[in-house]
């Protein structure tokens, strides 16, 4: 069985609807954008998305995975970016 913390998170973009476009980021690398509404509705055609409560759930996931095994003080800066991340998205919503 492999622990929660030998799991890292791909480190890709997630972005919200923002009304006249999109803010985005990516969840480990300190990249963000603001996507113009003409381009963003071509984008997020077949786009993957979910509802906040759907959010929250991944976050307490990450949150909790620590908390189950013994995480390197690496994969703790990791998890914590992750979180940091997560927030600010959460916050836009």
């Amino acid at each position: 069985m492999i622990s929660a913390c030998q799991l890292t998170p791909p480190d890709v973009e997630v972005c919200v609807d923002v009304g006249d476009g999109a803010f985005c980021q990516y969840t480990l690398s300190d990249y963000d954008r603001l996507i113009p509404e003409e381009i963003w509705r071509n984008m997020q055609t077949g786009r993957f998305s979910m509802d906040a409560a759907a959010f929250g759930e991944y976050q307490k996931f990450v949150e909790s995975a620590c908390e189950h095994t013994k995480c390197s003080k690496k994969e703790r800066r990791v998890q914590k970016k992750v979180l940091k991340k997560m927030e600010r998205m959460n916050e836009i919503l």
